[in-house]
């Protein structure tokens, strides 16, 4: 795939615990004012044909989830209070688009020619710092560049991530150009170097197959145990609401994320995690440079959204023909970055000068450092 003009991922912070859910894209390159209007792709119908044949290996239970009797009681209090965070940060002036991909690799196989396990796009304006979590279910029948109608997930092992963007593309009409992707080792061992995870499980879940056991509330989950919720399936529209499930975990992130961090230390440290579990096709110095915005950016204005279809059966393959409004969704989505109806975008209003952030509390004594802060654009700037 060509390569653009490089912008880092403002949100890439947001998807730490979520990349084996999915990975990432950053925003057009497009001068302000100059978008173009989203096209998404059109609706897939079945060929007259038989379906293409899955690739790799009929779907297991993921490693060390083996079932275990009853289900287990909620053990968390749910997400700290963000605490304040210095600094002052750049903003582009276009909206941003992440794809995250989880691929359903296990330990010692190729990440990056694995099936795409989840597949998710975080939308942000970073004017208005409002977004959406879009996911796209794994087994939408779609257009794979160059090789037919086939499951969407089946673009990785074909042709990795360059074939995954490029389908992505094509079918929301959304300018993905970066991507992220762990498999199931990566995301057990993210969460568990962060110290896990607050999770609401909002029904109880019971499933033998990814290991989900839990009790309605909220629970302190390790990395093991946000794989097996992120993976469940014995749900009423099990397809759609696991990718729902998925999208939540990310916004879960967000939380402890903004718990946890209160300067650019902080969110370095994260990124560390992320590099180290995780491919990339940015430099860690760029993602650093913006991840400051992710930081301030409230789960509250994230809405959390799977693209509908309807289920078949086709040649012994189960695959999903999204239907027109999960088009319509694209098509809103793509236009201002929320899924709220309404295509247009309120006009950016940047600050013309540099805005410092909050002022340092007083010193002890005249003398002592005042805490750094990243150096802002001189026009493009706003307090956090």
């Amino acid at each position: 795939m060509a390569r653009m003009r490089r912008r880092p991922p403002l949100v890439a912070l947001l998807v730490v615990f979520a990349l084996s859910l999915a990975g990432a894209s950053c925003g057009s390159t497009k001068a302000k004012g100059a978008r173009k209007p989203v096209v998404a792709g059109r609706s897939v119908t079945p060929s007259p044909g038989p379906a293409p044949a899955e690739l790799g290996p009929p779907e297991v239970d993921a490693p060390g989830l083996a079932s275990r009797p009853g289900l287990a009681a909620a053990s968390g209090r749910g997400p700290r209070s963000a605490v304040a965070y210095r600094g002052a940060v750049n903003v582009p002036d276009d909206l941003l688009f992440f794809l995250v991909i989880g691929t359903d690799a296990r330990p010692g196989q190729n990440v990056l020619a694995s099936r795409a396990d989840s597949i998710h796009v975080v939308v942000v304006d970073p004017v208005t710092r409002r977004g959406t979590v879009l996911g796209i279910p794994r087994d939408a029948y779609v257009d794979v560049p160059g090789h037919g109608r086939r499951k969407i997930n089946s673009a990785m092992p074909i042709g990795r991530s360059d074939l995954m963007v490029k389908t992505v593309r094509q079918l929301t009409g959304f300018p993905v150009q970066h991507w992220a992707v762990t498999g199931f080792d990566g995301m057990i061992r993210m969460v568990d170097e962060l110290g896990g995870l607050e999770v609401e499980v909002t029904e109880p879940m019971s499933d033998k197959d990814s290991g989900a056991r839990f009790e309605r509330g909220w629970h302190h989950m390790d990395g093991r145990q946000v794989l097996a919720f992120s993976r469940n399936r014995h749900q009423p529209d099990h397809d759609f609401r696991r990718s729902e499930n998925q999208g939540r975990v990310i916004l879960h992130a967000l939380e402890k994320l903004r718990a946890e961090t209160s300067d650019e230390r902080g969110l370095r440290a994260w990124l560390g995690v992320l590099f180290k579990h995780s491919h990339l096709d940015m430099s860690l110095e760029d993602s650093t440079r913006f991840a400051g915005l992710a930081r301030v950016l409230a789960p509250g204005d994230l809405t959390n959204v799977v693209a509908r279809g309807t289920s078949r059966m086709m040649d012994g393959q189960s695959v999903v023909l999204l239907d027109e409004q999960a088009f319509a969704l694209f098509r809103d989505v793509g236009g201002d970055g929320v899924a709220d109806g309404d295509t247009v975008r309120p006009t950016p209003t940047l600050s013309p000068t540099a805005t410092p952030g909050p002022t340092p509390a007083p010193a002890p004594t005249p003398s002592a450092p005042t805490p750094s802060s990243p150096s802002p654009s001189p026009t493009s700037t706003f307090p956090v």
